[in-house]
Protein backbone atom coordinates (compact mmCIF):
# COMPACT_ATOMS: atom_id res chain seq x y z
CA UNK A 1 0.00 0.00 0.00
CA UNK A 2 1.42 3.41 -0.98
CA UNK A 3 0.74 7.06 -0.25
CA UNK A 4 -0.65 8.10 -3.63
CA UNK A 5 -2.90 11.13 -3.90
CA UNK A 6 -1.89 14.71 -3.15
CA UNK A 7 -4.78 16.42 -1.36
CA UNK A 8 -5.09 19.51 0.85
CA UNK A 9 -5.50 18.92 4.58
CA UNK A 10 -7.50 22.06 5.37
CA UNK A 11 -8.43 22.61 9.04
CA UNK A 12 -8.59 18.92 9.86
CA UNK A 13 -10.25 17.73 6.62
CA UNK A 14 -8.38 16.13 3.65
CA UNK A 15 -9.98 17.89 0.66
CA UNK A 16 -9.51 16.18 -2.72
CA UNK A 17 -7.60 18.50 -5.03
CA UNK A 18 -9.02 17.46 -8.41
CA UNK A 19 -10.76 19.14 -11.30
CA UNK A 20 -14.45 18.42 -11.72
CA UNK A 21 -13.70 16.21 -14.74
CA UNK A 22 -11.18 14.13 -12.76
CA UNK A 23 -13.53 13.89 -9.78
CA UNK A 24 -16.36 12.52 -11.95
CA UNK A 25 -14.06 9.94 -13.52
CA UNK A 26 -12.91 8.81 -10.08
CA UNK A 27 -16.56 8.37 -9.01
CA UNK A 28 -17.27 6.24 -12.07
CA UNK A 29 -14.13 4.19 -11.38
CA UNK A 30 -15.26 3.58 -7.81
CA UNK A 31 -18.70 2.48 -9.01
CA UNK A 32 -16.95 -0.05 -11.24
CA UNK A 33 -14.60 -1.05 -8.43
CA UNK A 34 -17.55 -2.04 -6.22
CA UNK A 35 -17.86 -5.24 -8.25
CA UNK A 36 -14.49 -6.36 -6.85
CA UNK A 37 -14.45 -5.24 -3.21
CA UNK A 38 -18.19 -4.67 -2.48
CA UNK A 39 -17.26 -1.71 -0.29
CA UNK A 40 -19.79 1.12 -0.11
CA UNK A 41 -18.09 4.52 -0.33
CA UNK A 42 -19.14 8.06 0.53
CA UNK A 43 -18.41 11.37 -1.18
CA UNK A 44 -18.77 14.61 0.77
CA UNK A 45 -19.27 18.09 -0.65
CA UNK A 46 -17.74 20.22 2.10
CA UNK A 47 -18.52 23.89 2.72
CA UNK A 48 -18.00 26.39 5.56
CA UNK A 49 -20.99 25.01 7.45
CA UNK A 50 -19.17 21.68 7.85
CA UNK A 51 -16.22 23.44 9.49
CA UNK A 52 -18.52 25.43 11.74
CA UNK A 53 -20.10 22.16 12.91
CA UNK A 54 -16.75 20.40 13.26
CA UNK A 55 -14.67 22.71 15.42
CA UNK A 56 -15.11 24.52 18.71
CA UNK A 57 -14.36 28.18 19.33
CA UNK A 58 -11.23 27.59 21.40
CA UNK A 59 -7.94 26.55 19.73
CA UNK A 60 -7.47 22.79 19.54
CA UNK A 61 -11.09 21.94 20.39
CA UNK A 62 -13.20 19.63 18.24
CA UNK A 63 -16.94 20.10 18.57
CA UNK A 64 -18.18 17.11 16.56
CA UNK A 65 -15.79 14.13 16.74
CA UNK A 66 -18.15 11.83 14.84
CA UNK A 67 -18.50 14.18 11.87
CA UNK A 68 -14.72 14.68 11.74
CA UNK A 69 -14.15 10.93 11.62
CA UNK A 70 -16.79 10.48 8.90
CA UNK A 71 -15.23 13.16 6.69
CA UNK A 72 -11.75 11.72 7.15
CA UNK A 73 -13.07 8.29 6.17
CA UNK A 74 -14.90 9.62 3.10
CA UNK A 75 -13.59 8.37 -0.21
CA UNK A 76 -13.53 11.81 -1.84
CA UNK A 77 -14.24 15.30 -0.49
CA UNK A 78 -14.96 18.27 -2.75
CA UNK A 79 -14.53 21.91 -1.73
CA UNK A 80 -18.05 23.33 -2.03
CA UNK A 81 -17.55 26.91 -0.88
CA UNK A 82 -15.43 29.87 -1.93
CA UNK A 83 -14.06 30.54 1.61
CA UNK A 84 -12.28 27.18 1.41
CA UNK A 85 -10.67 28.10 -1.91
CA UNK A 86 -9.70 31.54 -0.61
CA UNK A 87 -8.12 30.08 2.51
CA UNK A 88 -6.12 27.50 0.53
CA UNK A 89 -4.91 30.25 -1.80
CA UNK A 90 -3.87 32.48 1.12
CA UNK A 91 -1.94 29.53 2.58
CA UNK A 92 -0.02 29.24 -0.69
CA UNK A 93 -1.65 25.97 -1.82
CA UNK A 94 -4.55 26.79 -4.17
CA UNK A 95 -7.18 24.19 -5.01
CA UNK A 96 -7.78 23.43 -8.68
CA UNK A 97 -11.45 24.51 -8.57
CA UNK A 98 -14.61 24.75 -6.53
CA UNK A 99 -16.90 21.73 -6.95
CA UNK A 100 -20.39 22.10 -5.51
CA UNK A 101 -22.84 19.23 -5.13
CA UNK A 102 -25.08 20.50 -7.93
CA UNK A 103 -22.14 21.21 -10.29
CA UNK A 104 -20.85 17.68 -9.73
CA UNK A 105 -24.28 16.13 -10.17
CA UNK A 106 -25.22 17.31 -13.67
CA UNK A 107 -22.18 16.04 -15.63
CA UNK A 108 -22.10 12.85 -13.52
CA UNK A 109 -25.73 12.04 -14.31
CA UNK A 110 -25.13 12.83 -18.00
CA UNK A 111 -22.32 10.26 -18.18
CA UNK A 112 -24.30 7.70 -16.20
CA UNK A 113 -27.24 8.15 -18.59
CA UNK A 114 -25.00 7.07 -21.48
CA UNK A 115 -24.21 3.89 -19.53
CA UNK A 116 -27.86 3.27 -18.52
CA UNK A 117 -26.93 3.88 -14.90
CA UNK A 118 -29.34 3.57 -11.98
CA UNK A 119 -29.78 6.01 -9.09
CA UNK A 120 -31.85 6.23 -5.91
CA UNK A 121 -32.96 9.51 -4.32
CA UNK A 122 -33.11 9.98 -0.57
CA UNK A 123 -34.81 13.35 -0.44
CA UNK A 124 -35.87 16.08 1.95
CA UNK A 125 -39.66 16.11 1.32
CA UNK A 126 -41.96 14.41 -1.23
CA UNK A 127 -42.86 17.50 -3.29
CA UNK A 128 -39.23 18.50 -3.92
CA UNK A 129 -38.07 14.93 -4.53
CA UNK A 130 -40.89 14.15 -7.00
CA UNK A 131 -40.27 17.40 -8.90
CA UNK A 132 -36.52 16.75 -9.07
CA UNK A 133 -37.16 13.18 -10.18
CA UNK A 134 -39.30 14.32 -13.15
CA UNK A 135 -36.72 16.88 -14.27
CA UNK A 136 -33.82 14.40 -14.03
CA UNK A 137 -35.66 11.74 -16.06
CA UNK A 138 -36.62 14.29 -18.72
CA UNK A 139 -33.11 15.77 -18.97
CA UNK A 140 -31.04 12.57 -18.82
CA UNK A 141 -32.53 10.02 -21.20
CA UNK A 142 -31.22 6.52 -20.42
CA UNK A 143 -30.78 7.19 -16.71
CA UNK A 144 -33.02 5.10 -14.49
CA UNK A 145 -34.29 6.32 -11.12
CA UNK A 146 -34.98 2.98 -9.50
CA UNK A 147 -36.54 4.44 -6.36
CA UNK A 148 -36.89 7.35 -3.98
CA UNK A 149 -38.04 7.99 -0.42
CA UNK A 150 -38.34 10.91 1.96
CA UNK A 151 -38.26 9.41 5.46
CA UNK A 152 -37.90 11.29 8.71
CA UNK A 153 -34.40 10.34 9.76
CA UNK A 154 -33.30 11.07 13.32
CA UNK A 155 -29.68 11.39 14.41
CA UNK A 156 -30.25 12.66 17.95
CA UNK A 157 -32.72 12.54 20.83
CA UNK A 158 -34.98 9.78 22.11
CA UNK A 159 -36.12 8.89 18.58
CA UNK A 160 -32.75 7.19 18.06
CA UNK A 161 -34.16 4.17 19.88
CA UNK A 162 -36.21 3.38 16.75
CA UNK A 163 -33.43 4.23 14.27
CA UNK A 164 -32.32 0.66 13.53
CA UNK A 165 -35.80 -0.54 12.51
CA UNK A 166 -36.41 2.60 10.47
CA UNK A 167 -33.05 2.29 8.71
CA UNK A 168 -33.83 -1.34 7.83
CA UNK A 169 -37.01 -0.25 6.03
CA UNK A 170 -35.10 2.40 4.06
CA UNK A 171 -32.29 -0.03 3.18
CA UNK A 172 -34.83 -2.61 2.04
CA UNK A 173 -36.23 -0.11 -0.49
CA UNK A 174 -32.73 0.86 -1.66
CA UNK A 175 -31.47 -2.72 -2.03
CA UNK A 176 -34.56 -3.84 -3.96
CA UNK A 177 -33.88 -1.15 -6.55
CA UNK A 178 -30.13 -2.05 -6.87
CA UNK A 179 -28.86 1.45 -7.73
CA UNK A 180 -25.33 2.34 -8.80
CA UNK A 181 -25.54 5.67 -7.03
CA UNK A 182 -27.37 6.89 -3.92
CA UNK A 183 -28.00 10.64 -3.68
CA UNK A 184 -28.56 11.71 -0.07
CA UNK A 185 -30.13 15.16 0.12
CA UNK A 186 -30.62 15.57 3.86
CA UNK A 187 -28.18 18.35 4.72
CA UNK A 188 -25.09 18.41 6.94
CA UNK A 189 -24.48 16.59 9.28
CA UNK A 190 -27.59 14.40 9.00
CA UNK A 191 -26.66 12.85 5.63
CA UNK A 192 -23.09 12.04 6.79
CA UNK A 193 -24.15 10.52 10.11
CA UNK A 194 -26.92 8.46 8.50
CA UNK A 195 -24.51 7.03 5.91
CA UNK A 196 -21.98 6.02 8.57
CA UNK A 197 -24.79 4.46 10.62
CA UNK A 198 -25.83 2.16 7.77
CA UNK A 199 -22.53 1.80 5.88
CA UNK A 200 -21.88 -1.80 6.94
CA UNK A 201 -25.36 -2.81 5.74
CA UNK A 202 -25.53 -0.61 2.64
CA UNK A 203 -25.07 -2.38 -0.71
CA UNK A 204 -24.60 0.63 -2.99
CA UNK A 205 -21.27 1.42 -4.71
CA UNK A 206 -21.30 5.19 -4.15
CA UNK A 207 -23.33 7.53 -1.96
CA UNK A 208 -23.01 11.30 -2.33
CA UNK A 209 -24.15 13.83 0.25
CA UNK A 210 -25.62 16.53 -1.98
CA UNK A 211 -27.19 18.83 0.62
CA UNK A 212 -29.87 20.99 -1.00
CA UNK A 213 -29.09 20.00 -4.60
CA UNK A 214 -32.48 18.36 -5.19
CA UNK A 215 -34.12 21.67 -4.28
CA UNK A 216 -31.97 23.41 -6.91
CA UNK A 217 -32.90 20.80 -9.52
CA UNK A 218 -36.60 21.01 -8.63
CA UNK A 219 -36.49 24.81 -8.80
CA UNK A 220 -37.85 25.32 -5.28
CA UNK A 221 -34.60 27.20 -4.53
CA UNK A 222 -33.32 29.21 -7.54
CA UNK A 223 -29.58 29.03 -8.24
CA UNK A 224 -27.54 32.21 -8.48
CA UNK A 225 -26.52 33.36 -11.99
CA UNK A 226 -23.16 32.07 -13.18
CA UNK A 227 -21.45 35.47 -12.93
CA UNK A 228 -22.43 35.72 -9.24
CA UNK A 229 -21.11 32.18 -8.67
CA UNK A 230 -17.81 33.11 -10.33
CA UNK A 231 -17.45 36.13 -8.04
CA UNK A 232 -17.89 33.87 -5.03
CA UNK A 233 -21.07 35.66 -3.96
CA UNK A 234 -23.57 32.83 -4.27
CA UNK A 235 -23.98 32.89 -0.48
CA UNK A 236 -25.12 36.54 -0.67
CA UNK A 237 -27.65 35.69 -3.39
CA UNK A 238 -29.06 32.90 -1.21
CA UNK A 239 -29.12 35.16 1.84
CA UNK A 240 -31.17 37.79 0.00
CA UNK A 241 -33.66 35.10 -1.03
CA UNK A 242 -34.02 33.42 2.38
CA UNK A 243 -32.87 35.95 5.01
CA UNK A 244 -34.95 34.60 7.89
CA UNK A 245 -33.63 31.04 7.46
CA UNK A 246 -30.02 31.74 6.52
CA UNK A 247 -28.95 34.93 8.34
CA UNK A 248 -28.20 33.31 11.71
CA UNK A 249 -26.52 30.29 10.11
CA UNK A 250 -24.32 32.39 7.80
CA UNK A 251 -23.34 34.72 10.63
CA UNK A 252 -22.34 31.75 12.78
CA UNK A 253 -20.41 30.12 9.91
CA UNK A 254 -18.64 33.40 9.08
CA UNK A 255 -17.60 34.02 12.69
CA UNK A 256 -16.36 30.43 13.09
CA UNK A 257 -14.32 30.53 9.86
CA UNK A 258 -12.72 33.83 10.88
CA UNK A 259 -11.84 32.33 14.28
CA UNK A 260 -10.29 29.28 12.60
CA UNK A 261 -8.57 31.02 9.69
CA UNK A 262 -7.04 34.27 10.94
CA UNK A 263 -4.75 32.75 13.64
CA UNK A 264 -3.62 30.08 11.16
CA UNK A 265 -2.82 32.63 8.44
CA UNK A 266 -0.93 34.92 10.84
CA UNK A 267 1.11 32.04 12.24
CA UNK A 268 1.73 30.49 8.80
CA UNK A 269 3.13 33.64 7.25
CA UNK A 270 4.84 34.75 10.46
CA UNK A 271 6.67 31.43 10.67
CA UNK A 272 7.78 31.64 7.04
CA UNK A 273 9.03 35.18 7.66
CA UNK A 274 10.97 34.01 10.72
CA UNK A 275 12.66 31.27 8.68
CA UNK A 276 13.54 33.64 5.85
CA UNK A 277 15.07 36.39 8.00
CA UNK A 278 16.50 34.52 11.01
CA UNK A 279 17.42 31.09 9.66
CA UNK A 280 19.33 32.10 6.52
CA UNK A 281 22.28 29.83 7.37
CA UNK A 282 20.00 26.80 7.13
CA UNK A 283 18.47 27.73 3.76
CA UNK A 284 20.83 25.40 1.89
CA UNK A 285 19.56 22.43 3.93
CA UNK A 286 15.84 23.20 3.90
CA UNK A 287 14.80 20.47 1.47
CA UNK A 288 17.07 17.48 2.18
CA UNK A 289 15.61 14.33 3.66
CA UNK A 290 16.91 10.83 4.39
CA UNK A 291 15.70 7.51 5.71
CA UNK A 292 17.32 4.88 7.92
CA UNK A 293 16.37 1.28 8.63
CA UNK A 294 17.08 0.08 12.18
CA UNK A 295 17.09 -3.68 12.66
CA UNK A 296 17.12 -5.97 15.68
CA UNK A 297 16.23 -9.61 16.27
CA UNK A 298 12.73 -8.43 17.25
CA UNK A 299 11.49 -5.71 14.88
CA UNK A 300 12.41 -3.46 11.99
CA UNK A 301 12.14 0.29 12.59
CA UNK A 302 12.17 2.73 9.68
CA UNK A 303 13.17 6.32 10.42
CA UNK A 304 12.35 9.13 7.95
CA UNK A 305 14.32 12.25 8.83
CA UNK A 306 12.06 15.05 7.58
CA UNK A 307 13.46 18.21 5.95
CA UNK A 308 13.20 21.70 7.38
CA UNK A 309 10.37 22.55 4.99
CA UNK A 310 7.62 19.97 4.38
CA UNK A 311 5.98 21.62 1.37
CA UNK A 312 4.92 20.94 -2.19
CA UNK A 313 8.58 21.21 -3.24
CA UNK A 314 9.65 18.37 -0.93
CA UNK A 315 6.41 16.35 -1.23
CA UNK A 316 7.56 13.81 -3.83
CA UNK A 317 10.93 13.17 -2.17
CA UNK A 318 9.36 12.55 1.24
CA UNK A 319 6.61 10.41 -0.29
CA UNK A 320 9.26 8.24 -1.96
CA UNK A 321 11.06 7.78 1.37
CA UNK A 322 7.77 6.94 3.11
CA UNK A 323 6.71 4.39 0.49
CA UNK A 324 10.08 2.64 0.91
CA UNK A 325 9.73 2.62 4.71
CA UNK A 326 6.05 2.04 5.45
CA UNK A 327 6.17 -1.76 5.12
CA UNK A 328 8.33 -2.12 8.24
CA UNK A 329 7.03 -2.90 11.74
CA UNK A 330 7.36 0.67 13.00
CA UNK A 331 7.67 4.01 11.20
CA UNK A 332 9.26 7.02 12.90
CA UNK A 333 9.11 10.59 11.61
CA UNK A 334 12.08 12.62 12.86
CA UNK A 335 10.86 16.23 13.20
CA UNK A 336 14.06 17.66 14.72
CA UNK A 337 14.91 19.77 11.66
CA UNK A 338 11.32 20.70 10.69
CA UNK A 339 10.63 24.43 10.68
CA UNK A 340 7.47 24.70 8.56
CA UNK A 341 4.70 22.50 7.13
CA UNK A 342 2.14 23.51 4.49
CA UNK A 343 -1.17 21.89 3.45
CA UNK A 344 0.59 19.38 1.18
CA UNK A 345 2.92 18.33 3.97
CA UNK A 346 0.17 17.88 6.53
CA UNK A 347 -1.85 15.77 4.10
CA UNK A 348 1.24 13.59 3.54
CA UNK A 349 1.64 13.07 7.30
CA UNK A 350 -2.08 12.34 7.67
CA UNK A 351 -2.30 9.85 4.80
CA UNK A 352 0.78 8.02 6.13
CA UNK A 353 -0.76 7.87 9.61
CA UNK A 354 -3.98 6.51 8.10
CA UNK A 355 -2.16 3.73 6.22
CA UNK A 356 -0.09 2.83 9.30
CA UNK A 357 -3.30 2.63 11.34
CA UNK A 358 -4.94 0.33 8.75
CA UNK A 359 -1.91 -1.97 8.97
CA UNK A 360 -1.86 -1.77 12.76
CA UNK A 361 1.75 -0.53 12.59
CA UNK A 362 2.79 2.20 15.06
CA UNK A 363 3.73 5.63 13.68
CA UNK A 364 5.82 7.81 15.99
CA UNK A 365 6.66 11.50 15.78
CA UNK A 366 10.09 12.26 17.22
CA UNK A 367 11.26 15.66 18.44
CA UNK A 368 8.41 17.98 17.46
CA UNK A 369 9.24 21.53 18.57
CA UNK A 370 6.70 23.75 20.32
CA UNK A 371 6.63 26.00 17.26
CA UNK A 372 5.60 23.10 15.00
CA UNK A 373 3.18 21.79 17.62
CA UNK A 374 1.35 25.15 17.58
CA UNK A 375 1.29 25.11 13.77
CA UNK A 376 -0.18 21.59 13.71
CA UNK A 377 -2.82 22.58 16.26
CA UNK A 378 -3.86 25.59 14.18
CA UNK A 379 -4.10 23.30 11.14
CA UNK A 380 -6.29 20.95 13.26
CA UNK A 381 -3.77 18.17 12.60
CA UNK A 382 -2.45 17.60 16.11
CA UNK A 383 -5.10 15.04 17.11
CA UNK A 384 -3.82 12.22 14.90
CA UNK A 385 -0.14 12.66 15.89
CA UNK A 386 -0.30 13.66 19.55
CA UNK A 387 -0.75 10.16 21.01
CA UNK A 388 2.61 8.94 19.66
CA UNK A 389 4.80 12.03 20.10
CA UNK A 390 8.16 11.38 21.77
CA UNK A 391 11.07 13.72 22.45
CA UNK A 392 13.84 11.10 22.29
CA UNK A 393 14.29 7.61 20.77
CA UNK A 394 14.45 5.90 24.16
CA UNK A 395 10.82 6.89 24.80
CA UNK A 396 9.81 5.10 21.60
CA UNK A 397 11.72 1.95 22.51
CA UNK A 398 10.28 1.98 26.02
CA UNK A 399 6.77 2.03 24.53
CA UNK A 400 7.59 -0.72 22.05
CA UNK A 401 9.68 -3.06 24.15
CA UNK A 402 9.48 -2.05 27.81
CA UNK A 403 12.50 -3.12 29.86
CA UNK A 404 13.52 -5.96 27.53
CA UNK A 405 15.01 -3.83 24.78
CA UNK A 406 16.90 -5.11 21.78
CA UNK A 407 19.80 -3.26 20.17
CA UNK A 408 18.62 -1.37 17.11
CA UNK A 409 21.20 -0.30 14.57
CA UNK A 410 21.30 0.90 10.98
CA UNK A 411 24.24 -0.17 8.80
CA UNK A 412 25.06 1.77 5.64
CA UNK A 413 28.01 1.48 3.32
CA UNK A 414 29.34 4.40 1.28
CA UNK A 415 32.36 3.35 -0.75
CA UNK A 416 35.03 2.21 1.70
CA UNK A 417 33.16 3.58 4.74
CA UNK A 418 30.68 1.78 7.00
CA UNK A 419 28.25 4.03 8.86
CA UNK A 420 26.76 2.59 12.05
CA UNK A 421 23.77 4.43 13.53
CA UNK A 422 22.46 3.36 16.94
CA UNK A 423 18.94 3.99 18.18
CA UNK A 424 18.14 4.43 21.87
CA UNK A 425 20.49 3.43 24.69
CA UNK A 426 23.77 1.51 24.51
CA UNK A 427 23.66 -0.15 27.91
CA UNK A 428 24.10 -3.43 29.79
CA UNK A 429 20.68 -4.76 28.71
CA UNK A 430 22.00 -5.61 25.24
CA UNK A 431 23.86 -8.69 24.04
CA UNK A 432 26.90 -6.86 22.62
CA UNK A 433 28.81 -10.11 22.09
CA UNK A 434 26.29 -11.37 19.56
CA UNK A 435 26.23 -7.96 17.91
CA UNK A 436 30.01 -7.89 17.54
CA UNK A 437 29.90 -11.25 15.73
CA UNK A 438 27.58 -9.66 13.16
CA UNK A 439 29.63 -6.47 12.74
CA UNK A 440 33.17 -7.90 12.63
CA UNK A 441 33.14 -9.14 9.00
CA UNK A 442 31.49 -5.91 7.84
CA UNK A 443 34.18 -3.70 9.39
CA UNK A 444 37.25 -5.58 8.13
CA UNK A 445 39.28 -3.28 5.89
CA UNK A 446 36.76 -0.39 6.15
CA UNK A 447 36.67 3.06 7.69
CA UNK A 448 33.86 3.49 10.21
CA UNK A 449 31.64 6.38 11.26
CA UNK A 450 29.49 5.87 14.35
CA UNK A 451 26.44 8.11 14.02
CA UNK A 452 25.05 8.87 17.50
CA UNK A 453 22.23 11.18 16.37
CA UNK A 454 19.60 8.86 17.87
CA UNK A 455 21.68 7.50 20.77
CA UNK A 456 20.49 8.94 24.10
CA UNK A 457 22.58 7.08 26.68
CA UNK A 458 25.80 5.05 26.93
CA UNK A 459 26.83 3.17 30.08
CA UNK A 460 30.09 1.38 30.90
CA UNK A 461 29.08 -1.71 28.91
CA UNK A 462 28.25 0.48 25.94
CA UNK A 463 31.67 2.18 26.01
CA UNK A 464 33.35 -1.23 26.21
CA UNK A 465 31.41 -2.21 23.06
CA UNK A 466 32.50 0.99 21.23
CA UNK A 467 36.15 0.46 22.21
CA UNK A 468 36.09 -3.09 20.82
CA UNK A 469 34.67 -1.70 17.57
CA UNK A 470 37.47 0.87 17.54
CA UNK A 471 40.12 -1.83 17.95
CA UNK A 472 38.62 -3.87 15.10
CA UNK A 473 38.85 -0.91 12.74
CA UNK A 474 42.34 0.19 13.83
CA UNK A 475 43.70 -3.36 13.44
CA UNK A 476 42.92 -3.15 9.72
CA UNK A 477 44.77 0.22 9.55
CA UNK A 478 41.63 2.31 9.10
CA UNK A 479 40.03 5.16 11.02
CA UNK A 480 36.95 5.41 13.20
CA UNK A 481 34.97 8.62 13.84
CA UNK A 482 31.93 9.84 15.78
CA UNK A 483 29.16 11.95 14.31
CA UNK A 484 26.48 14.16 15.88
CA UNK A 485 26.87 13.72 19.62
CA UNK A 486 24.36 15.53 21.81
CA UNK A 487 25.78 17.58 24.72
CA UNK A 488 24.50 14.88 27.08
CA UNK A 489 26.32 12.06 25.24
CA UNK A 490 29.49 14.17 24.89
CA UNK A 491 29.49 14.56 28.65
CA UNK A 492 29.27 10.77 29.02
CA UNK A 493 32.34 10.32 26.79
CA UNK A 494 34.29 12.79 28.95
CA UNK A 495 33.26 11.14 32.21
CA UNK A 496 34.27 7.73 30.80
CA UNK A 497 37.60 9.35 29.72
CA UNK A 498 37.40 7.92 26.20
CA UNK A 499 36.56 11.12 24.33
CA UNK A 500 40.17 11.56 23.15
CA UNK A 501 40.05 8.11 21.51
CA UNK A 502 37.23 8.98 19.09
CA UNK A 503 37.71 11.96 16.74
CA UNK A 504 34.52 13.62 15.47
CA UNK A 505 33.37 14.53 11.94
CA UNK A 506 30.76 17.15 11.08
CA UNK A 507 29.37 15.42 7.97
CA UNK A 508 29.42 12.22 5.95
Amino acid sequence: MEVKEKNHFLLGVPLSNFTKKTMIQKILDKIEGFKKDHQSRYISTVNSDFYANLHGWLPGTIRHEELLRILRNSSLLTADGMPLLWLCRLLGCPLKERITGIDLLHPLLALMAKQNGKIFLLGPEPATTIAAKKIILKKYQGLEITGSCCPKIFIEGEELVHAFEQDELILEQIHKSQPDLLLISLGNPKQEIWFERVQNRLQVPISIGIGGSLSFIAGTIPRAPTWIQNLGLEWLYRLIQEPSRLFTRYLYDFAKMITLSVPLLLYHWGNLGFIKFFRKKQLQDLHTTKSLLFLSEKKSLAMVSLPALITQKTYETIKHQINESISHDVLIFDFHRVQHIDLHGIELLYSTWKIAKQRNHPLYALGISKRIEVLLKLHKAWDFLCHNVCQNPSDILNRLCGKKQALYDSIQQKGNTVILTFLGELDHRHDFKMHLQKLTPMLMGKKCIIDLTYCTYIDNSGFQFLLILRDLVLQSHNSIYLYDLSPKVKRMFKIAKVNHLFPEVDHY
